[in-house]
């Protein structure tokens, strides 16, 4: 079986946000990628794609989110250690996303531009689609202050 390039026309990134949290218990940033709705023709069945990725990694004890402005962070892959975990449910599977590098803009207001570096592994679950370098770009709505 061939495998397909994945439709990455429909992926429309444009609602983000991001969580910020340093405290006592949690030192994280969690950022929320609302995908818009799209189908998705896996050739046996036609797919409606309703997701939003969820990127989380942790941060250092006394940094604050305008630490991040302007930052570049970058991450190894699974299995290795300090990998951010991410993933896309297609095919009745989930699909590992490697996230390898976090690109943050300068914020304005309560908004800050992000550009993540990301690749899709649909041929470790077998979904038909080729493996695929994204890089998903979206402005984050700065949600949170734990």
């Amino acid at each position: 079986m061939s495998l397909k390039q994945f439709p990455i026309q429909k992926l429309d990134f444009s609602d983000s946000e991001i969580y910020f949290c340093n405290n006592d218990i949690f030192k994280k940033i969690e950022i929320l990628i609302k995908l818009e709705p799209f189908q998705l023709n896996l050739g046996y069945e036609v797919e409606e794609i309703d997701q939003v990725l969820e990127i989380d990694f942790d941060i250092e004890e006394n940094e604050t989110i305008n630490d991040f402005e302007n930052k570049v962070m970058e991450f190894p892959v699974n299995p290795d250690y300090g990998y951010v975990e991410c993933s896309i449910y297609i095919g009745n599977v989930y699909n590992p996303i490697d996230i390898t590098k976090i690109e943050f803009g300068k914020r304005i207001e309560n908004k800050i531009p992000v550009k993540i570096h990301s690749h899709w592994l649909f041929e470790h679950e077998k979904t038909g689609f080729k493996n695929e370098k994204i890089i998903i770009e979206t402005i984050l709505k700065i949600e949170d202050y734990f």
